[in-house]
């Protein structure tokens, strides 16, 4: 995957890797929306697309288990975010799903993150999606 010349110029200030400094292209490639890669969507795309295309970015960048649960707490909020934008008798469905995304990127997202350490600026160059 290129580098655009604002990524290169990011990485020469060593700027960290941010999901808002990828261009729409290597966000296709690197987030797929709420749900594994395997299984396709699996949450309303007009409720959470970008808080799962941020929560996909983090679990690509990967880290340490802190990075992980960071990772997993900021998709929280966002979600929450996104539900309390909605008419109430939908934002308490919307916070409700929330909350069981949240679990289970918790209890089974473990095998999906990039354990160890983050993903560099030359590591996104260098990746080729699968």
């Amino acid at each position: 995957m290129r580098l655009t010349t604002d990524q290169l110029e990011f990485q020469r200030l060593g700027k960290e890797l941010k999901f808002r400094y990828l261009t729409s292209s290597q966000k296709r490639e690197i987030c797929n929306g709420c749900g594994p890669k395997f299984a396709g969507e699996i949450c309303p795309k007009f409720l959470l697309t970008a808080s799962c295309d941020h929560h996909d970015f983090n679990y690509w960048l990967g880290g340490t288990s802190l990075d992980r649960q960071i990772a997993d707490d900021q998709f929280y909020s966002a979600m929450l975010d996104d539900a309390s934008k909605s008419w109430p008798p939908k934002s308490w469905f919307y916070r409700l799903l929330a909350w069981r995304f949240y679990r289970a990127v918790r209890e089974w997202g473990a095998t999906f993150f990039g354990a160890g350490r983050k993903r560099s600026w030359n590591e996104l160059a260098a990746w080729e999606p699968k």
